[in-house]
């Protein structure tokens, strides 16, 4: 079974939700995050936008983009947090049935 859930991040919990990002990707979910594109520097247009987080370093975000071919891209952090924050920090979890969406819901960041 498939589920996605929505939900929020507030700015002033970044560092928490940093966490839970990485959390989530250590779990084997794939966190899709809400962007403003226009604040990825590969991107041409300010349009409203989302893109699965497949990996996160010291210095970039590795992210897959459904509207390019190219496979995973890395972008530095600072733009990463400026897009998503264009956003309010929006992001779903999709579960492909490995795991009960519960169990993504209930994890806590380290």
């Amino acid at each position: 079974m498939t589920a996605i859930v929505w939900l929020h991040a507030p700015r002033w919990f970044w560092n928490i939700w940093e966490s839970r990002l990485r959390e989530l990707l250590s779990n084997h979910y794939a966190p899709i995050v809400a962007v403003d594109a226009g604040e990825l520097a590969y991107s041409d247009r300010s349009t409203s936008h989302v893109v699965v987080v497949v990996g996160m370093g010291d210095h970039y975000v590795y992210l897959n983009d459904p509207a390019l071919t190219t496979g995973a891209i890395p972008v530095p952090w600072g733009d990463f947090d400026l897009a998503w924050l264009e956003k309010d920090q929006q992001y779903a979890v999709l579960s492909l049935g490995a795991k009960p969406m519960s169990e993504a819901m209930a994890m806590k960041p380290s």
